[in-house]
């Protein structure tokens, strides 16, 4: 007995045990994520090069002895569903000994999904191998680092891994990858965390990571994602969205030296200090190829924050992304560094630089293009404080700073600005055309002259807040601008441009009719502006539509029955301003009106529909309506109000009626009554059977003094009906039996039964 008791006490102990351990690896994050659930998803697909091929291997969980190799793969599909997740899943222990028993060079494939099991311990990988996950799930369950890598040489492909979580250190929160040579491709990392990396920490030499996605992963410091430290590194053709670090680089933390990150994409990242997406330091690492949109630093840098020396960032485009600081876009302390080809767009800073913030000396920025940026205090583009820099064959479009510099902003007078162009949207059909402030040099001031065509037109001081030109059409403006700085002449352009014009009417339509919004787009001269952006915005909804070689737009309107505002824009371009419209929209539902459910007595009854045009007016007299009913179409006029009636004479029932004009059709219900009614008759014999018939109205109202014909067993009675419309027919003698007993009240006819039990 007492051993009994022993035994439960000890069992009751193991089973707290198990929940406080449970509880307390819960207590870590709060947002795990099962293996069946969906989650968000980014197709790395779109950047990776067509000509990747899958080689295909069988699939065993045993390792192979062959040799591993380097297979080239597509990129996979990091969506997770139950689909791809059905497999029976094992625990991180069963893993590490099929790695263990594995020999050197073998390639191992999975065949399901593998989780953390209470005990368990990280993976660790020490030797060359390769793993394919078949998209098969690693599932940290929010409690442990999942891999461990030592071993060089090692590749992993097609490989899930969520729910990892560590941060007792820095390594990694899913991997951390400390062998050289390492290899990975086509895997994705969803709800990781980590002190640093929250889903990769790679230190090891010559790695190399291709086609991954990268999703709400969250690091308490540097690399919300991926924290890399291995030199000669290659990170190509990933995605990035919805990662968060606590200090430096939103997404990605790199600090190894000649690296290069290519062919990715970021969007919507964030970092609490520098680096909405990406923070580089060390030297010689390249940046190109990739787009940020929508990352945010809540110091400096809102996609990038550049630290290392002979940077190189290229060919990668930048639009909303958001500092609090310095650089909207891009701040850049590293010296030597190297920033062209590069598009700004929509960027904004609360203080200066609202798409680059450059301060680091021997700069050089070049063949870039920034449109729309915006500094709440300096440099509506680019802030420049580092010594000799060079801002060079760069375009400038409607960029805006508070206070000084609309494009640009120089802290130093060591730093020079030429053959760079800058667009000036001028307002509409005036000759006095006045140029805010462009170029803003703090220590220094410098004589500025205009010429077109070769003539002076203007001159001043190039910080002076504004410059004003006379005397100009409607056109199109070449203006050169050249300033003299301490002895060496420099040349920049300034267009300002023609006038455009949107010309669009109001547009009356029935609801999916096939109507087309058409507008068109001119110069000032009325000659069409030719395959041109035009925005179409109607309800909150944006289209995309170009002109025509003939200057015209058209939008296929499908909106549902209502009046709406709509705003057509053209942006502008280096030859045009912009120009915007607003006009109306008004759809019906359908030129048939009127048309409603309808309820009446047999033979009293028309049902009728009202034609109208597109401005809601009736049509008039003449037009054909098709009414189909019980499977009979009948073709009736429009009278000259626009209406058009069917007069119902069918049996009682409940019916459906279409009605067509045109390509329109309306569908309603019309429910015959009959105008006598009575009830079967189911009774024991007796002497007299009373049989009762109501007769009414085709309004329902009872009909007095009328004479109802009752046909039984061969013989006809007439009787008439009393003040509430009844007639009685007096049955005697009746057999046991049934009978059927038939009335009638002018075209209306029932049948009723009567029973004798």
């Amino acid at each position: 007995m007492v051993s009994n008791l022993n035994k439960i006490v000890i069992l009751f102990l193991f089973l707290m045990f198990l929940s406080v351990a449970a509880v307390s690896a819960q207590d870590n994050t709060t947002s795990e994520i099962g293996l069946n659930e969906n989650t968000a998803t980014i197709d790395a697909g779109e950047i990776v090069e067509e000509n990747l091929k899958v080689e295909p291997k069988e699939d065993s969980p045993i390792a192979s002895e062959a040799e591993g190799k380097d297979d080239d793969v597509n990129v996979a599909n990091v969506e997770m569903n139950e689909d791809n997740l059905k497999a029976p899943g094992s625990s991180f222990k069963d893993l590490q000994k099929l790695i263990n028993d594995a020999k050197p060079g073998a390639v191992i494939t999975l065949d399901k999904d593998y989780s953390y099991s209470p005990g368990n311990s990280e993976i660790v990988i020490n030797k060359r191998i390769t793993i394919d996950g078949k998209n098969h799930v690693l599932d940290g369950k929010l409690s442990t680092k999942i891999l461990n890598i030592t071993g060089n040489h090692v590749t992993l492909k097609n490989i899930k891994f969520i729910n990892a979580n560590i941060t007792n250190d820095y390594d990694g929160g899913a991997i951390y990858w400390n062998g050289t040579y390492g290899k990975m491709s086509s895997c994705s990392f969803v709800n990781n965390h980590a002190e640093s990396g929250s889903a990769v920490k790679w230190d090891g030499e010559y790695g190399n990571m291709s086609s991954c996605s990268f999703v709400n992963n969250h690091a308490n410091y540097w690399g919300g994602a991926v924290n890399w430290w291995g030199d000669n590194g290659l990170l190509s053709a990933c995605s990035f969205t919805n990662n968060h670090a606590g200090e430096h680089g939103g997404a990605i933390s790199l600090s190894g030296e000649n690296c290069t990150l290519s062919a990715c994409s970021f969007t919507n990242n964030h970092a609490n200090g520098f680096g909405g997406a990406v923070n580089l330091g060390n030297s010689y690492n390249v940046l190109k190829d990739c787009s940020f949109v929508n990352n945010r630093a809540d110091r400096f840098g809102g996609a990038v924050a550049w630290d290392g020396d002979y940077g190189l960032l290229s060919a990668c485009s930048f639009t909303n992304n958001h500092a609090e600081y310095y650089g909207g876009a891009v701040y850049w302390p590293g010296y030597n560094g190297t920033l062209e080809v590069c598009s700004f767009n929509n960027n904004h800073v609360n203080y200066d630089g609202g798409a680059v913030y450059w301060e680091a000396d021997n700069g050089a920025l070049s063949s870039c293009y920034f449109v729309n940026n915006h500094a709440n205090d300096r440099g509506g583009a680019v802030a420049w404080d580092g010594d000799n820099g060079l801002l060079s064959y760069c375009s400038f479009v409607n960029n805006s700073a508070k206070y000084y510099g609309d494009a640009i902003y120089l802290y130093k007078n060591n730093t020079d600005v030429s053959a760079c162009f800058f667009v000036i949207y001028r307002p509409k059909n005036t000759a006095v055309v006045k140029v805010d402030n462009l170029i803003y040099y703090r220590d220094s001031d410098y004589g500025v002259y205009y010429y077109e065509n070769g003539n002076e037109i203007q001159s001043g001081l190039i910080n002076d807040g504004y410059v004003t030109f006379y005397n100009l059409d409607n056109g199109k403006h070449e203006i050169t601008m050249k300033f003299d700085k301490d002895g060496t002449e420099f040349t920049n352009y300034l267009t300002i441009t023609g006038d455009s014009y949107l010309s669009a009417s109001k547009v009356y339509m029935f609801y999916n009719d096939g109507t087309k919004y058409t507008i068109k787009l001119t110069n000032y001269k009325g000659n069409p502006l030719i395959y041109q952006n035009i925005q179409i915005t109607i309800a909150n909804k944006k289209y995309d539509i170009q002109t025509d070689s003939k200057g015209y737009a058209t939008l296929t309107l499908k909106q549902k029955a209502g009046k709406y505002k709509v705003i057509a824009s053209f942006n502008g371009n280096s030859e045009y301003g912009p120009s915007t419209i607003v006009t109306t929209l008004n759809i019906l539902d359908s030129p048939i009106t009127k048309n409603k459910n309808l309820k009446i007595y047999f033979r009293g009854g028309t049902f009728r529909v009202r034609i109208i045009n597109v401005y809601g007016k009736h049509v008039g007299a003449g037009k054909i309506v098709k009414f189909t009913i019980a499977g009979k179409t009948y073709i009736k006029k429009t009278n000259k109000n626009g209406y058009a009636s069917l007069k119902i004479k069918l049996k009682p029932k409940t019916y459906t009626i279409v009605t067509k004009y045109g390509k329109f059709v309306k569908k309603n219900k019309i429910t015959v009554k009959p105008v006598l009614t009575a009830k079967n008759i189911v009774k024991k014999k007796r002497k007299t059977i009373k049989f009762y018939v109501k007769l009414v109205s085709i309004k329902g109202k009872p009909l007095a003094r009328k004479t109802v014909r009752f046909r039984f067993r061969g013989k006809t009675y007439k009787i008439k009906t009393n003040k509430k419309g009844i007639a009685t027919l007096k049955i005697r003698n009746l057999k046991k039996g049934k009978y059927n007993l038939y009335t009638q009240y002018g075209k209306a006819k029932i049948t009723n039964s009567i029973k004798i039990k």
